[in-house]
């Protein structure tokens, strides 16, 4: 009896820390380059659209361009970096515009 508690306890523990990705098709991930070149080598490639999913054996049909690639769900990121900017404050564009005007370019 003691040792079906400790089973259940370690995996309560385990599943507290889980870390489950949820990715929808059309999604841009960036995909982990394996194997490195070198330590200033790039992790990641991309980005690469999602085109199909597959739950059951964590694999992930990607697509850049012409190229077609399967991976599985632990080697890939979302890419944050395409996501549209918040605007810039309008007293920023208003300075950019004035030291254009006065210096010709742009002023630090």
């Amino acid at each position: 009896m003691n040792s079906i508690q400790a089973k259940y306890r370690s995996k309560y523990y385990y599943d507290k820390k889980l870390n489950v990705k949820h990715f929808i098709e059309g999604e841009l991930v960036y995909v982990l380059k394996e194997p490195q070149k070198g330590k200033h080598d790039r992790d990641y490639e991309g980005p690469y659209e999602i085109i199909g999913i597959d739950y059951k054996t964590k694999n992930i049909k990607l697509k850049n361009g012409d190229i077609i690639k399967i991976t599985i769900m632990d080697k890939i990121k979302r890419c944050t970096a395409l996501k549209d900017s918040p605007p810039c404050p309008q007293s920023i564009l208003q300075h950019t515009e004035r030291c254009i005007s006065i210096n010709g370019k742009y002023c630090e």
